[in-house]
């Protein structure tokens, strides 16, 4: 397993925007450039930044430049999340009696 590449290492944004996506528990330029690849990510991360869409995309190519081309694409791989909108998966089993 890979570490993440922080978005503090990538050139192009700034601090202010930093902070902002970091509020928004965006801290790597492989979960921006990820946001990036869904399929309503940059209109959305436009609108909750408060920002152009021409810009969120600009933030996302510099991010992406700042990647390792394999890591690039795992984090462009579209994902199939139907079974999961939340982002949460189901428990492998119900918790025991004395477990609750």
């Amino acid at each position: 397993m890979t570490s993440e590449t922080p978005l503090s290492a990538v050139s192009g944004i700034s601090a202010s925007v930093l902070k902002q996506l970091r509020k928004r528990w965006i801290e790597s330029a492989d979960q921006l450039v990820a946001l990036g690849a869904t399929s309503d990510g940059v209109h959305a991360l436009a609108q909750e930044l408060e920002i152009d869409a021409a810009e969120v995309a600009r933030l996302i190519a510099h991010a992406r430049a700042a990647l390792h081309p394999d890591a690039a694409a795992v984090a462009e791989r579209p994902v199939d999340t139907r079974r999961y909108p939340l982002g949460a998966t189901p428990p492998e089993r119900k918790p025991g009696k004395d477990e609750r």
